[in-house]
């Protein structure tokens, strides 16, 4: 894209796209981060699938209002980390791109990993719907010590990785706050069936342990 300035010469001006759009080794790098993310989330529904207990009507749609959530958020982010970053240039991030990819690259992995330590941690007890078991007890080891949903703080540090990964402040924007509605609404439904099914033990444990962010929220 060229330019003029007030001298009447011609300047180039960078479009910034995503570093992986056009350097190989971070593409490798950025696409085995994300598959490795997607393998978390093919495994989780696998195992998941034969392990519905408990009445469905817990849920109350919110699975689905997640699921809408995430394709909104990448379909957004990706959309605005690629085409609209060569027409909105001020919302591409500067020069220290390289830095900021390679924290969202690490927040993918971090938060991907958290994800499977967390639903590992439940074991069993893990559904992809709101459901409560009728032997399900208060879980408070692992990353559970930490907040009360490890497995969705894990999931949004990953869409936040994605965001800062694609060198995009309206990415960012989308892929941090979209999911969060998703997850917040999530949160809400869960802890109203948690409350009601496991009751005083449940209603300790959440006074003393944040909901994604510790000391925080």
């Amino acid at each position: 894209m060229l330019t003029s300035d007030r001298a009447g010469c011609r300047c180039e001006t960078a479009v910034v796209l995503p570093v992986f759009y056009d350097h190989p080794i971070a593409a490798g790098v950025f696409w085995v981060a994300y598959a490795v993310s997607a393998a978390v989330e093919v495994t989780v529904a696998w195992r998941s699938r034969d392990r519905a207990t408990g009445p469905a009507d817990l849920d109350r749609g919110s699975k689905r209002f997640v699921v809408a959530s995430i394709w909104v958020a990448f379909i957004a982010g990706f959309t605005l980390g690629g085409a609209v970053a060569g027409a909105v240039i001020a919302e591409s991030m500067p020069l220290v791109r390289w830095v900021v990819f390679g924290v969202g690259v690490a927040l993918i992995v971090f938060g991907a990993g958290l994800r499977q330590w967390a639903i590992t941690t439940l074991g069993r007890f893990f559904t992809l719907e709101v459901r409560i078991a009728e032997d399900q007890p208060v879980i408070d080891s692992g990353p559970y010590r930490l907040v009360r949903h490890p497995s969705y703080a894990g999931a949004l540090l990953t869409f936040l990785g994605i965001g800062l990964a694609l060198g995009n402040w309206l990415s960012l924007a989308v892929l941090a706050l979209v999911p969060t509605l998703g997850f917040v609404r999530r949160i809400t439904v869960e802890e109203q069936a948690l409350s009601a099914q496991l009751g005083d033990s449940y209603r300790r444990y959440a006074a003393t342990h944040r909901r994604l962010i510790p000391g925080l929220w």
